[in-house]
């Protein structure tokens, strides 16, 4: 089975799912998440003057990010600092194995079920913004219109393509499409 990879960008997606992660474990005021060009090591920093604790977010040792935690009680980030790089790697791992939930791993795109659920969302926000008595609770911009749309593609000969060329061919078809 082919692993679906976790990139920046997830971690951008799923910020809200890594920040609560974090704070099971470490608890902070404030954080961002950080990408610098170079990684730096896997071991957290300390800078006691801001009271911010960078947390390096590795990956199959590759360095995804940066988590930075402010507000820090000192003495939690001494005490946690060893556990920290193995706490932030189990995080990460969750991460992917929800991205795979939401995945197809043949195409890539997202599952029928991540896809409907994502519609039901967006028709009730569409549904809120039409109805009288949501006014000022709408999530659209000032100016701008609600409004919804979709495509489906129905591939007719796609049995007959992986019985010719085999089923590896038809799946990267797909991914293709």
């Amino acid at each position: 089975m082919h692993q679906i990879p976790l990139t920046r960008r997830d971690l951008i997606v799923f910020e809200h799912r890594l920040r609560d992660a974090m704070a099971r474990v470490l608890p902070f005021k404030a954080y961002s998440l950080y990408f610098p060009r170079a990684a730096s090591g896997p071991e957290p920093l300390w800078l006691p003057q801001e009271r911010k604790l960078l947390v390096p977010l590795m990956h199959q040792g590759q360095q995804l990010g940066v988590f930075v935690a402010r507000g820090v009680p000192a003495r939690t980030a001494r005490a946690l600092s060893p556990v920290l790089p193995g706490v932030a790697g189990l995080c990460l791992e969750n991460l992917q194995l929800y991205k795979a939930s939401l995945t197809d791993p043949v195409t890539g795109l997202a599952t029928r079920q991540h896809l409907l659920d994502a519609i039901a969302r967006e028709v009730d926000c569409i549904r809120d913004c039409f109805s009288t008595a949501s006014e000022g609770k709408c999530d659209l911009a000032a100016g701008h219109r609600a409004s919804m749309g979709a495509i489906a593609v129905r591939l007719g000969s796609l049995r007959e393509v992986a019985r010719d060329h085999g089923y590896v061919f038809a799946d990267r078809l797909i991914a293709a499409l």
